[in-house]
Order: structure tokens, then C-alpha cells, then sequence
């Protein structure tokens, strides 16, 4: 059997991938890999050859006791993954590979209820309509992140030149484009790549963050961002901080936590998210989804504006309760099933 350390037989494996994975997507099989890389470390295991069955129980134990099942079931997944490439490569007993068992995880714990509601959002972006923070950075990572249902990479990837106007016709878009190779790339690749409409309304809040707040900054690359902060394109890490700040109740009511409006211990970069009112940019996706099925919008179409797939989006997005589904979605249809009285004679 080969001698090998596990850190480099980690990284033969992510090398191997390299091929048919995203950058992102190798980013997360280091990260998964690197904790049992360095709990071998931590346990003085050198070698993979060194490798029982007993050490991966005894790695799941150490796991458990730290992570979510949902956590345990994908860190475990990849290694095992990673562990079966190993074996089938005479770096360890294929014992040690089948002694990996990612734990079951139901339907309700592969993705998360939580949710930016429509019975939030919709008086949020009401009030920045009518506001001082009218086209704000927050405002407008808010508006478009609820009017498509949009990725964060997404929204920070967009240029100036990917925001089209033609105001006689009242016609608004978004072009999203896939762009790996300036440091903006979509989730989905050059599938992901389409025009989103916008609705005039959303439009003109895009163009007053223009006119107005926008920092006349280029990117690394010589691209002029959209979204801009004084030092060129806006990180993920800012897009990040506008959802939370933005999606703040304490901007347009009292804080529903007893707290003194917009100062207190969550109010700064470190706490904000903790505020048990404020959503990431993915809740505000997840609700901006349900709202968008809610509303009637056929779900291919969806599925379109937010680039997921409608299976995907079935099973990790669409996060209505029971009863409003049927009341919007369902009620509106009961009519065709009526039978009439008399049959009707052409």
C-alpha cells in the first residue's frame, strides 16, 4: 500500500476534480476535507495506510458533538466520496471508505423554513420608496434581491453595462452574464446567463442608486461594477451586510425586541445577523420565490428569473404554508371545476 499523508491525498483528490467543478464548488470539498485532514493531524495519524474503521466512529463522534445533522451528513458525504477515491487508489482498505455513514437527513432538515416574509418585505420596501434611503445601497440590494429572487454572487456580479433602459417603451432588464474569468462567475455557469425584466418602479430605484449613491469606481479588471463601495466592486461580504441592514424592521417601526431603535448590541457589521428580524441574502431569495409562486407567476418562470431549476426549487425553495398555498395558488381555480345545473347545447 502507498504511503501517503492525508493533507496530500486531499488534495490529489480536489486536483483530480478540477475538471468538472467550479471553483466554489472545489472551495467547499477543501473546506470538508480539511477537517478530518487536520483532526488525522490532531490524533497523530501520518499516513493514510494508518487508517481503521474505528478512527473514522471515532471522527463521526468528535463531528456530532459540533456540527448540524444536515452539516454531519455533507461533510461525511464528501469524505466518504474522498475516502472511496483512496481506496479504489490502494491508499487505504476499502473497510476504512464503507465505515463512513452519513446520517439521514429528512426533508425538513435539508433546507431551512427560515424566510424573508412577504408580510415583512413588502412594508419594508414600501417604506424605502418613501424614505431618505430612497436608492440606497440597501435599498436596492433589497428590491432586486425580491424582485428576481437572485443570487448574491449574482447581484455583485452585475455591470453597469448590464443594466438596460429603453424608457418609451417602458422596457427594464437585468442581463446577467457569466464572467469567471474577471472574478464574477454565476452558480450555474453560462447556463445561468439570462435577461431578467424589471419593473419600472424597481428601474427607477436602480437609477437613482446610479445618479446618486453610486461611486464612479472600476473593478481589478478594469470593469465598471454596478454595485460600487469607494475601493471598486462591492465584496460579497458588503452585499451581505446591505440584506441584513436592509431588511432591518427598527428603518420604518419600533424594534419588536425591545430594543432602542437602530442602537443596540446587534446594531454593527459583527451582530447584525444575529438580530433575530434581519435575513441573508438567501432568505431574502427563499421568500422572494415563495411571493413570486404566491403571486401566480407560473413556476418555469420563476425558476427562470431566479436561474434554479424547478425540482430544486420545489424542494429548497418554495417555502409557503399549507393554507396560503391554497388560498393563493389553488382557490383562484375552484371555478373550472363547477358543473352546471343544465347541459348547455351549442
Amino acid at each position: 500500500m502507498r504511503d501517503m499523508s492525508p493533507e496530500e491525498a486531499a488534495q490529489r483528490w480536489i486536483d483530480k476534480r478540477r475538471d468538472d467543478l467550479r471553483e466554489a464548488s472545489l472551495s467547499t470539498l477543501h473546506y470538508r476535507t480539511k477537517e478530518f485532514v487536520e483532526w488525522c493531524a490532531e490524533n497523530d495519524i501520518e499516513s493514510m495506510a494508518e487508517l481503521t474503521p474505528w478512527d473514522i466512529d471515532d471522527f463521526e463522534a468528535d463531528r456530532r458533538a459540533e456540527i448540524s445533522t444536515i452539516s454531519m451528513n455533507n461533510q461525511l458525504g464528501t469524505v466518504q466520496d474522498w475516502l472511496e477515491w483512496c481506496a479504489s487508489r490502494g491508499l487505504v482498505d476499502e473497510n476504512v471508505a464503507e465505515a463512513v455513514d452519513p446520517p439521514t437527513v429528512t426533508k425538513e432538515e435539508q433546507s431551512s423554513d427560515i424566510k424573508l416574509d412577504a408580510e415583512d418585505a413588502i412594508p419594508q420596501i414600501r417604506w424605502y420608496r418613501q424614505s431618505s434611503e430612497y436608492g440606497s445601497r440597501k435599498h436596492v440590494v433589497l428590491e432586486l434581491m425580491w424582485h428576481i429572487g437572485c443570487r448574491l454572487g449574482a447581484v455583485r456580479g452585475l455591470d453597469l453595462r448590464d443594466y438596460v433602459a429603453d424608457a418609451e417603451s417602458e422596457e427594464y432588464y437585468l442581463d446577467f452574464r457569466h464572467r469567471p474569468e474577471s472574478g464574477t462567475p454565476l452558480k450555474n455557469g453560462s447556463d445561468g446567463e439570462r435577461p431578467v425584466g424589471l419593473r419600472p418602479t424597481v428601474a427607477d430605484v436602480v437609477e437613482t442608486y446610479i445618479d446618486e449613491n453610486r461611486k464612479e469606481r472600476r473593478d481589478d479588471f478594469g470593469r465598471d461594477p454596478l454595485l460600487t463601495t469607494q475601493y471598486g466592486r462591492i465584496s460579497k461580504n458588503s452585499v451581505r451586510m446591505a440584506a441584513y441592514f436592509g431588511t432591518a424592521p427598527c428603518w420604518r417601526t419600533t424594534c419588536p425586541h425591545d430594543r432602542e431603535d437602530r442602537n443596540c448590541e446587534w446594531w454593527h457589521n459583527n451582530g447584525i445577523a444575529k438580530c433575530p428580524s434581519t435575513r441573508s441574502p438567501h432568505q431574502i431569495r427563499t421568500g422572494s420565490i415563495t411571493w413570486q409562486l404566491n403571486q401566480g407567476i407560473p413556476m418555469e418562470v420563476v425558476a427562470k428569473r431566479a436561474n434554479v431549476s424547478p425540482e430544486i426549487l420545489r424542494r429548497h425553495y418554495d417555502k409557503s404554508d399549507p393554507l396560503e398555498e391554497l388560498r393563493q395558488r389553488r382557490q383562484p381555480h375552484l371555478e373550472k371545476l363547477d358543473i352546471p345545473t343544465e347541459d348547455t347545447k351549442s
